[in-house]
């Protein structure tokens, strides 16, 4: 049997980070390519779940320090958050799967 190498939990949350804010502009879609691709590079889907943590503790943080700044916007904001989270965490998913 070959050895299988494993991913690195750090080089998929870059991964993950970088793809996640060029890839902003495509609502659903690009959340989850950002998660598939730092699961595919995290290794397994454990490893991938550990990976999704850090950005989106990241961009979650963001969210809360620019909140008071445009409170008229910031459920809509709240909902775009939860909902790019999402997405990058059901990427991380499929991703660590078929690593």
């Amino acid at each position: 049997m070959a050895n299988k190498k494993q991913g690195s939990i750090f080089i998929a949350f870059l991964w993950m980070l970088f793809l996640s804010i060029l890839l902003f502009w495509i609502p659903v879609f690009g959340q989850f390519i950002a998660g598939l691709v730092g699961g595919k590079k995290a290794g397994g889907a454990g490893r991938a779940i550990i990976a999704f943590l850090l950005p989106a503790i990241i961009f979650t943080l963001l969210f809360i320090c620019a909140f008071p700044l445009v409170p008229i916007i910031g459920i809509s904001s709240l909902l775009l958050l939860i909902m790019s989270n999402f997405t990058l965490f059901c990427g991380a998913i499929v991703g660590g799967a078929l690593s």
